[in-house]
């Protein structure tokens, strides 16, 4: 693996190579490869006025979902990094993180909405705000934040996740493409010595 890949590539090769086929289930809805993919494309077109490219922090403040994987891909591709948030967050939580990470915007969930613009009334330089509904991506407040760039070594940093806290302040840790790469290769080769033995297991029962 080369220190330029990026995730996004394998995703958008992804969804044009199985295009109709399920990508995620959900209790409302099935989401085919090519929905996600287009979804994904209006994510990085909301955010084209305020994603500064390479290294550009974005926060995800939305359940694990369709819109979530949409949302992470569309934030990676044009180079920024996604700054996941849980959606449990208080108004306080939230502020803290917002502050720590300084993101130029945050991606949210409908119910979300009016809890974020109350933690971002309280920035002195807060975030643009955009809202994830119905496979869409709008803009609900413009605001003002300037790019900051996560720090980034031989590849491209792609998350800026938070330790849990539990023996002081959260603290920051940047992960890569190259480091989520390297573990999907680990994961599907995993399932494929799990099937493999399966295999084998199966054909030595019937002997």
């Amino acid at each position: 693996m080369t220190s330029g890949a990026v995730l996004g590539d394998h995703f958008d090769r992804t969804a044009a190579r199985l295009g109709a086929r399920l990508a995620v289930r959900e209790p409302e809805r099935d989401w085919s490869y090519s929905e996600l993919f287009a979804f994904s494309q209006r994510v990085s077109r909301a955010l084209e006025p305020f994603a500064g490219g390479s290294g550009t922090r974005v926060g995800l403040m939305v359940p694990n979902s369709a819109a979530f994987v949409a949302a992470f891909h569309g934030i990676i591709r044009d180079g920024s990094v996604v700054v996941p948030l849980n959606v449990r967050y208080r108004d306080q939580e939230l502020v803290y993180y917002l502050n720590d990470a300084e993101p130029t915007a945050l991606l949210v969930g409908p119910d979300i909405v009016e809890m974020a613009r109350r933690a971002l009334a309280t920035l002195a330089c807060p975030p643009a705000l955009l809202v994830l509904d119905n496979a869409e991506c709008r803009l609900v407040e413009t605001r003002r934040a300037d790019p900051v760039p996560a720090p980034g070594g031989t590849s491209q940093p792609l998350l800026l996740q938070y330790t849990s806290g539990s023996t002081g302040p959260p603290k920051r840790v940047i992960r890569t493409h190259a480091n989520l790469l390297f573990e999907l290769g680990r994961l599907a080769a995993a399932s494929t010595g799990m099937k493999a033995a399966a295999t084998i297991w199966t054909s030595l029962m019937r002997m």
